[in-house]
């Protein structure tokens, strides 16, 4: 494609969709990871980094998580419920 095409894609348009595929991709997972297991986003990822680097404090999450400590400490006493 040329500049001149009219067809062609404006410089940044490509990201932009990329983060909305990421965007509904996270939206459907998460709806069914709700129903499936009934776990939520910030439990998911808890999860997840306690699988990917084994026993952790929730400081130690935190700090390689962008989310709040009140919010991973709250994921993880419903994992506590849960059994796990």
């Amino acid at each position: 494609m040329t500049h001149d095409d009219p067809n062609a894609l404006q410089p940044g348009f490509l990201s932009f969709l990329l983060f909305q595929v990421a965007k509904l991709n996270s939206r459907n997972f998460q709806c069914h990871s709700q129903l499936s297991y009934g776990i939520f986003c910030t439990e998911r990822c808890g999860m997840f980094h306690l699988g990917s680097a084994g026993d952790q404090t929730v400081k130690q999450i935190c700090n390689r998580v962008s989310l709040h400590k009140t919010k991973v400490t709250r994921a993880m006493k419903a994992f506590e419920k849960m059994g796990f």
